[in-house]
């Protein structure tokens, strides 16, 4: 049994293809992420159990820190409705493989008015786990507390 080859976004005859499965298509969109790439996986996140984490989160973290756009994306995600947590889970992986390039872009959003993209970028720091992290989670977890209060 032969695989089928999928070439997209090249042409046909171009030397770069990928098998022809659900794994290959991520790994080849990972390779070329773009705001776009990111928009069309977040509507429908890979199925985590099913492929190999590396082989798609690396290529996305590492090409994240050139696309500001994505980073937006990713932190916009919401918490509800069911389907949305894959996303969200999309999301910090995305940003975990992204490593400490992205702590800037995700401190700063720790700041924001918006209790998602606090969550998110926090779900973010935990991702990338360096320890530079921590005075802006502390700073965002004050933020919540007034936010908390000024609900009750």
């Amino acid at each position: 049994m032969t695989t089928a080859v999928y070439n997209a976004p090249f042409d046909v005859e171009s030397v770069i293809s990928v098998p022809g499965t659900r794994e290959g298509v991520y790994r080849a969109l990972g390779q070329i992420a773009t705001p776009e790439v990111y928009r069309l996986l977040l509507r429908s996140p890979p199925d985590f159990n099913s492929i190999n984490e590396k082989s798609l989160f690396r290529p996305l973290g590492k090409s994240l820190p050139n696309h500001p756009q994505a980073v937006s994306l990713l932190l916009r995600v919401q918490d509800s409705p069911e389907r949305n947590r894959a996303a969200r889970e999309f999301a910090r992986r995305v940003f975990g493989f992204a490593g400490v390039e992205i702590l800037p872009e995700l401190h700063e959003a720790l700041k924001s008015d918006d209790r998602v993209i606090r969550s998110n970028a926090a779900r973010g720091c935990g991702s990338v786990g360096n320890r530079s992290s921590i005075p802006y989670l502390v700073d965002a977890l004050d933020l919540e507390s007034v936010d908390r209060k000024s609900v009750v």
